[in-house]
């Protein structure tokens, strides 16, 4: 069975602009979270956490934010959600302090 011409679907329009900005931005709220709770949750489970993931996660949010920010038009604002995410996992972190807690 072959198809003919009007068979086929047309192709969707591209995104416009703003969505597609709108789209990045939460890719890269998105995963600047998942590294958050990837690393904050298993952090506090552990007997003897370190304090360098306190320091390395958000010096390398902040690396990859600017890098994407100033160097790639594209994704300008992946790296800008991805300096949101920050804000995410401050309160991944905060929430998981409070869920470590022994309060009697």
């Amino acid at each position: 069975m072959s198809q003919t011409p009007s068979d086929v679907p047309e192709p969707l329009p591209p995104l416009p602009k703003a969505e597609r900005k709108g789209l990045t931005l939460a890719i890269g709220i998105l995963a600047g979270a998942v590294l958050s709770a990837l690393v904050w949750i298993p952090f506090w489970k552990s007997q003897n956490p370190s304090p360098v993931p306190l320091v390395i996660v958000p010096l390398f949010k902040i690396a990859i934010g600017i890098t994407l920010i100033v160097a790639t038009r594209r994704f300008r604002f992946a790296g800008l959600g991805l300096m949101l995410s920050m804000l995410v996992g401050a309160m991944i972190f905060f929430g998981a302090c409070m869920g470590n807690l022994n309060i009697k």
